[in-house]
């Protein structure tokens, strides 16, 4: 049954722009007046409205409670919706200008009643979606039941079919500092929003489903190819960069016995999306070293990262792990590499030899730049905030 919720009280009192010469009330089933035109009216007992619900009345016609004028009379009618009477409309004022705007403020409350049922309807159902895919996602037990697999078919999820899926997470956003002032976090979170909206509509256009834990977008979509996996997920990460001007990192999971497995796959893929400022989407299949990363103590990690570094600044272990990744996606070549990183072949052997100095390890050696390349991975993960 609808409700009158401050929603609906804050567009009424809106509305004496519209009937400007008379006093609008509106009451609650009790007949206590929630809003009026006239905030003195706020509060007080109605009995004309009290008796148009009580009576079932189409409408009632009584003199102005308090010390109007004798001319003016208050016109009392109920608000249904539904079928169901869930308060009354009052308007005062001269007989016939009450009569001529009563029915006028009576459809106008219903209609914005019933709209905002649907509203309140429609939230209520992408909660259970969301409270449902969160379950189905991280408890793989809960989806072997039939009363599951039934409870997610009402819900619009079938989830016998296979999915593939795709985890999100917009930078800026999900690693909120706690220097973050409350403007901030609130304004992350309207963009969040506005931002879940946009990839929802396209994971719905593939007849896919989406969620959001802890700021990042889990999609699950039919399962399809790696290439058109990857072709959605260039697309949507365009959209975002387009609309929003935001930095958008994509984990994909590979085919897996269900999606609670695939999802821990995706986030594997996330993460190094994450390490990598070059590299914004990637497949758990084409990751390697990545994969034990977060198994590592972050104890050993820092002795390790100590180890290498150790005569390095921040600003020099940030470039040299940039060079050294770009030396590995580029399967060790100089020419490549220095094309990659916009700078003369002479350039990056000084660069390379400099490496050498402050480490005495050489890229130019395989068992060296492995070495370089681990601390690198190492050192990145620190900064990927869980």
């Amino acid at each position: 049954m609808s409700t009158i919720n401050f929603n609906i009280i804050q567009l009424f009192t809106q509305l004496h722009t519209v009937f400007k010469n008379n006093i609008l009330a509106m009451a609650d089933m009790d007949g206590l007046i929630l809003a009026s035109t006239d905030p003195k009216q706020v509060g007080l007992f109605h009995e004309g409205a009290r008796k148009v619900i009580d009576e079932r009345l189409e409408s009632l016609m009584t003199p102005c409670q308090g010390h109007a004028p004798a001319t003016r009379m208050d016109l009392s009618l109920p608000l249904v919706v539904d079928g169901a009477a869930v308060g009354a409309a009052v308007v005062r004022g001269e007989v016939k200008e009450t009569m001529r705007h009563g029915n006028l403020l009576k459809k106008t409350m219903e209609y914005l009643l019933r709209e905002s049922d649907a509203v309140e309807q429609k939230k209520m159902e992408e909660n259970a979606r969301h409270r449902f895919m969160e379950q189905w996602l991280t408890q793989k037990e809960a989806a072997a039941s039939q009363q599951f697999i039934k409870r997610g078919l009402s819900l619009g999820i079938d989830i016998t079919a296979e999915y593939r899926v795709i985890i999100i997470e917009v930078e800026g956003i999900a690693r909120v500092e706690y220097t973050d002032t409350i403007e901030d976090t609130v304004a992350e979170n309207v963009i969040f929003s506005k931002i879940y909206d946009l990839l929802s509509e396209e994971v719905q256009s593939v007849r896919g489903h989406s969620t959001h834990i802890d700021f990042q977008v889990i999609c699950c979509v039919p399962l399809r190819s790696n290439s058109m996996v990857l072709g959605f997920s260039t697309k949507i990460r365009q959209l975002v960069e387009e609309r929003y001007a935001k930095i958008v990192k994509i984990g994909i999971d590979e085919k897996a016995e269900n999606v609670s497995v695939s999802l821990k796959k995706a986030k594997k893929a996330l993460e190094r999306s994450l390490r990598m400022i070059e590299e914004d989407i990637n497949l758990y299949e084409n990751i390697d070293i990545d994969i034990f990363i977060d198994e590592v103590q972050d104890e050993i990690k820092q002795q390790y990262i100590n180890k290498i570094y150790k005569n390095c600044t921040e600003e020099e272990i940030e470039e040299i792990i940039h060079i050294v990744n770009s030396y590995f996606k580029n399967n060790r070549s100089i020419a490549e590499t220095s094309s990659e990183l916009f700078m003369h072949k002479n350039t990056l052997q000084y660069k390379i030899k400099k490496i050498l100095s402050a480490t005495g390890y050489d890229m130019r050696d395989v068992k060296d730049a492995t070495v370089l390349y681990l601390a690198g991975l190492f050192k990145s993960s620190q900064n990927v905030v869980r």
